[in-house]
């Protein structure tokens, strides 16, 4: 979802050598202006207090959970 929203580049695996990485990220630092559309995008996807929410739904789980004793 990232990548579709602009806010990330994919770099497959077969394609990811010290060499590739070195150059997109040489090729991202060279395009502030991207760097701002790519921040703009993720910052468009955020969830915010999102790791809250999902410690707060963890726990109201486990207090519906059985306790099983060893």
């Amino acid at each position: 979802a990232s990548v579709q929203a602009g806010a990330s580049v994919l770099l497959t695996d077969d394609a990811c050598t010290p060499e590739t990485l070195q150059a997109q990220v040489n090729s991202l630092f060279a395009l502030p202006e991207k760097l701002e559309r790519m921040s703009a995008s993720a910052k468009a996807l955020a969830t915010p207090q999102a790791a809250d929410r999902i410690v707060a739904l963890l726990l109201e789980i486990s207090d519906r959970t059985p306790q099983v004793n060893s």
